[in-house]
C-alpha cells in the first residue's frame, strides 16, 4: 500500500514537473529574456507571501477550504521560482561576452550556491519564527527585477564577442577611474585595463 501511494506521489510529481517545463519551453522563446525573468520572480515572490500569509494567519486558518487554497497558491509559486531560475539560467551567459563568458558565468554561478548553503537554515528558523523564512524568500523574488531592469536584453540579439563590443552596444561604460581625490578622470575601455595616469581607486557609479 505505501509503495503505491510512493508511485502515484513520484508520478504525480513528474508530471507536474513535466508540465512546467514544457509551459517554460514554449514561453522562454517567446518573450524576452529580461520580461521572462521579471515576471516569474514577480509570480513566484507575489504567491510566496500569498502563501505564508494564509499559512500563518489565525484569521484566516478558519475560512473553508483554505489548505486548498494555500496548495493552489503554493503550487503557482513553485511554477513561478521555477521558470525564474531556468530562465535566468538562460540569461546569464548571455550576457556575457565570448571572451569572458566561462569565468563570468562560472562566478555567477558561485555565487549562486550561497543561497544553497543559507536555505537549509531556514528551517531551523522556522521552528521559532514560522513566518519569517517565507517573506525572506519572497522579498528576494520580488527584488529581482529591481537588478533585471538595469541589464541589457539578450533574446533574438547577437551576442557581443569581445567587453570592447559590449560597452559599444550598450553604451558607455559607467566604470571610472578615480583620481586619489576622488574626481572622475576617464572611462575604463577596453579589457578592464588600468593606465598609470588613473590609478586610484574604481567606483560603479
Amino acid at each position: 500500500m505505501t509503495r503505491s501511494t510512493d508511485r502515484k506521489k513520484e508520478k504525480n510529481g513528474k508530471s507536474r514537473e513535466t508540465a512546467i517545463a514544457r509551459k517554460k519551453f514554449f514561453i522562454r522563446f517567446n518573450i524576452g529574456r529580461r520580461q521572462l525573468t521579471i515576471a516569474s520572480h514577480i509570480l513566484g515572490g507575489l504567491c510566496i507571501l500569498i502563501g505564508d500569509l494564509l499559512a500563518n494567519n489565525p484569521a484566516v486558518a478558519t475560512l473553508p477550504d483554505v489548505e486548498t487554497t494555500i496548495l493552489i497558491v503554493s503550487l503557482i509559486a513553485k511554477f513561478g521560482v521555477c521558470l525564474g531560475y531556468n530562465s535566468m539560467w538562460l540569461f546569464t551567459p548571455e550576457l556575457f561576452p565570448t571572451t569572458i563568458r566561462c569565468t563570468g558565468y562560472g562566478m555567477a554561478s558561485a555565487a549562486a550556491r550561497v543561497g544553497a548553503l543559507v536555505a537549509p537554515y531556514s528551517v531551523l528558523v522556522s521552528r521559532h519564527v514560522p513566518w519569517l523564512p517565507s517573506v525572506v524568500f519572497g522579498l528576494l523574488c520580488l527584488s529581482v527585477p529591481f537588478a533585471v531592469t538595469i541589464l541589457p536584453e539578450t533574446g533574438e540579439t547577437e551576442l557581443p564577442q569581445t567587453v570592447e563590443e559590449m560597452q559599444n552596444d550598450n553604451g558607455p561604460s559607467k566604470c571610472h577611474a578615480l583620481n586619489g581625490d576622488g574626481s572622475r578622470h576617464h572611462d575604463i575601455p577596453g579589457q578592464f585595463a588600468l593606465f598609470p595616469e588613473t590609478a586610484g581607486s574604481l567606483q560603479l557609479l
